[in-house]
């Protein structure tokens, strides 16, 4: 065939720039001379894409303004039947068969639809003759570099299934109808935001042609990307407009809308949950679980809705058996992307590694994906008794978010941070760091986790009729009430019985009095080990917050250490310290230094700040003799007598600072207040992509304020000059990435004083601008 359609070429070629006659060019290529004036006629006509096209036209097609007239028909009432369409044309005098209708609406995409095969874009349609000879024409000549005689073919294809040259052209070239499908390809794969956008402006763009099935296409991929959004409320009332639109037609289905109204009542369902609507949500789910039941054949692309319609309502069991159902009739990027939903349902029972190897073994790129092993590493390091490492890895996932995955994952992180924070009996810091993103939820809508939080915050027991909103029959609120109420009992229960223990080891932090009474009494918890060797539950170890971003400050389980480091000379504190409200405050309402207590040296202060931001619970001691005693002949006699010296300032009982073989360990906890600026920053980066621009720059004042001074003063040794390095450049980088966000939303007054101020409390970063 190949071999045929060149020969064409090769003939009307060499007949238009040889001279020769057509019976002399027949002659030459052995052919008929009809066959050559065919072949130069459609050359001069069509170019030479018409040539290498093998497709004709049938012979029985109805004509251009017939199949026009159908075409509208469908576009102008989505539900009409083939029957109805039939009956309307033979009022006017038109005659044709239901079988030439159902053609011209299949070759158009209205129709012919494989049920195992629909997916949730509706835009997808079988390869035909027509489509795939004109879009290998088309490729040719995109290829070629001639994009305008390209997309002139494209457009002329009745319906285009899913390619890879739809989304390289632009939309200004492309037909309504291509701009529609070159949408549906672009699900998942650019910001949800500008992904709104587009949707919108076509979906008006239909409304204003009439053009109302196509409306509904564009309207239906519009609740998806409404869903991602986390827009419940706009989502419901599309779909109650799309509904609308559909009884148009009167009460007769057409069998062809059954992917469109089945989608739209799963996408209803999930409005309602993010409404908190839960009955109602229950009622569609269990209506379309019956009706997928009941098909023998059923697209996987629904079954795994319905199985994100059961996540929502937090029934896991029908969740996970609606994931892997549907996995078996899925392949390529859709699989991958149902075992990565697969992964969020072991994370809530909190088996994490088998969450981790899902999604080690898919490499996504999809809204959501790009940050969940971090995410999921988090909430591991957790349950496996690593704060520290849960705060750092909930930390890099805010900073790194993108505007797609931010709303939906900001909570998650937040919720992490402040378990964590719990784990170490710092319960007054997780509260505040739940508090601050309650107004956050509330404008976002996002009630579940709303209610959640008012429960971890609120005083005194509480009853389900006391949650606000309609969401008392979820589990996670549920369990939180159990947990709350000192039922912890039946909480485990609970949380085993509706797979959600991954939950339960981060909610359990905040309410440690069950597990420490059950501790006491020898008592099994259902707890891992790891967990119940956290300070929450053992007091008796000591968990020290270190601020060295200044003068040093050292806290021993929230309360106040009189350790400062030796100085030659009395500094003077800077007068000035940057706060959320971006107002001055005295340095000195941090702590004042007091006329007594333990001293440390330069060297033992340097050694304390390692220690606290070490990223493990050990050192090894070659690393600490290099660092600081390079030159010493007896490196091992000097440790011990640091280690002494920082026990007795700290407070701390020899076996929680020892050396063991070749490393240095330590089993006490540290937060820092460098920890918490890089906390701030994430968070303040997390809104910023939001688009919460208020939010962020809260945060951003928050991080600086925490820079009382230069740190690191006095300390030579090459661990402290590298750290320093890293955070006065980290510190100016970010004050120069905010003053530049002030100036895109037009507040460069804040950022010019922000800098002044960060330069005024240190020296060397005003010399570093």
């Amino acid at each position: 065939m190949a071999n045929k359609q060149s020969l064409r070429l090769k003939v009307a070629r060499h007949y238009l720039q040889d001279g020769m006659s057509f019976r002399q060019t027949a002659l030459k290529y052995g052919i008929a001379y009809c066959t050559v004036f065919r072949w130069v006629k459609l050359f001069k006509e069509q170019g030479e894409e018409r040539l290498l096209s093998t497709y004709k036209k049938p012979w029985n097609r109805a004509s251009h303004d017939l199949e026009q007239r159908i075409v509208l028909m469908k576009e102008r009432e989505p539900g009409l039947t083939v029957r109805q369409a039939r009956a309307h044309l033979e009022k006017v005098g038109i005659k044709i068969s239901i079988k030439g209708i159902w053609g011209i609406w299949k070759r158009h995409g209205y129709a012919g639809f494989t049920q195992e095969n629909m997916n949730g874009n509706f835009t997808d349609c079988p390869w035909t003759r027509e489509a795939k000879e004109k879009y290998d024409s088309a490729k040719r000549l995109f290829d070629q570099g001639v994009v305008d005689r390209s997309t002139e073919i494209l457009n002329s294809v009745p319906a285009l299934p899913e390619n890879e040259l739809l989304p390289l052209i632009p939309d200004s070239l492309l037909n309504i109808r291509r701009q529609i499908e070159k949408t549906g390809l672009l699900f998942g794969k650019i910001p949800v935001g500008s992904y709104l956008e587009r949707l919108t402006s076509l979906h008006e763009k239909c409304y204003r042609q009439n053009l109302y099935y196509s409306a509904l296409i564009v309207g239906l991929i519009e609740i998806k990307a409404l869903s991602w959004g986390g827009k419940p409320l706009e989502m419901l009332n599309r779909t109650l407009e799309l509904r609308r639109m559909l009884e148009r037609s009167g009460s007769t289905h057409s069998y062809s809308l059954f992917a469109p109204r089945l989608s739209l009542m799963i996408s209803e369902g999930f409005a309602h949950t993010g409404l908190l609507n839960m009955k109602e949500a229950s009622d569609i789910a269990r209506a379309c679980r019956s009706i997928l039941r009941r098909r023998k054949r059923v697209s996987p692309f629904f079954m795994r809705d319905l199985g994100q319609l059961y996540a929502q309502l937090e029934d896991f069991r029908e969740t996970k058996y609606w994931y892997l159902k549907s996995i078996s009739g899925l392949s390529g990027e859709e699989e991958k992307i149902t075992k990565s939903f697969l992964a969020d349902i072991f994370i809530v029972k909190g088996e994490y590694k088998r969450a981790l190897e899902i999604c080690k073994n898919e490499d996504l790129d999809h809204w959501g994906s790009h940050s969940k092993m971090l995410r999921i590493q988090s909430m591991w390091s957790l349950s496996k008794g690593m704060p520290h490492r849960a705060i750092s890895l909930a930390t890099e996932v805010l900073a790194s978010l993108k505007k797609e995955e931010a709303k939906g994952s900001m909570f998650g992180c937040y919720y992490t941070i402040a378990s964590a924070y719990c784990s170490l009996g710092e319960k007054t810091r997780a509260r505040r760091t739940l508090k601050k993103i309650i107004p956050f939820l509330t404008k976002n809508r996002l009630e579940v986790v709303k209610a959640v939080v008012d429960i971890l915050l609120a005083q005194g027991q509480m009853t389900i009729r006391s949650v606000a909103g309609g969401g008392e029959s979820l589990p996670t609120i549920r369990l939180v009430l159990l947990l709350k109420n000192g039922q912890y009992i039946k909480a485990i229960e609970y949380a085993e019985k509706k797979g959600i223990t991954g939950l339960l080891h981060r909610y359990v932090f905040f309410f440690p009095e069950a597990v420490t009474g059950l501790l006491q009494k020898g008592k099994p918890t259902g707890l891992p080990r790891a967990m119940l060797n956290l300070p929450v539950f053992r007091k008796e170890i000591p968990v020290y917050s270190i601020k060295f971003l200044g003068n040093l400050v050292v806290y021993k389980n929230q309360k106040y250490l009189r350790v400062h480091p030796v100085r030659r000379k009395a500094q003077v504190a800077s007068s000035d310290k940057i706060s959320p409200e971006g107002s001055r405050t005295l340095a000195s309402r941090v702590r004042p230094r007091p006329s007594n207590g333990a001293k440390l040296a330069p060297k033992d202060t340097a050694f304390l700040i390692h220690l606290a931001t070490a990223k493990s619970r050990h050192i090894a001691l070659d690393r600490i003799y290099n660092n600081f005693w390079p030159d010493s002949k007896r490196p091992a006699r000097n440790l011990a007598h640091l280690l002494v010296r920082l026990r007795k300032a700290l407070c701390l009982p020899s076996h929680f600072l020892y050396v063991k073989g070749n490393r240095l360990c330590f089993d006490c906890h540290f937060i820092t207040d460098y920890g918490e600026y890089l906390e701030h920053l994430g968070q303040a980066k997390a809104f910023l992509v939001a688009g919460e621009w208020e939010f962020a720059r809260n945060e951003y004042l928050h991080a600086f304020s925490l820079f009382r001074d230069a740190p690191f003063r006095k300390m030579y040794d090459d661990w402290s000059e590298d750290i320093r390095t890293t955070v006065l450049t980290n510190l100016e980088n970010e004050a120069a990435k905010f003053a530049e966000a002030c100036a895109a939303h037009e507040d460069r007054a804040t950022g010019v004083e922000t800098l002044q101020k960060i330069s005024k409390s240190i020296p060397c970063f005003a010399a570093g601008r």
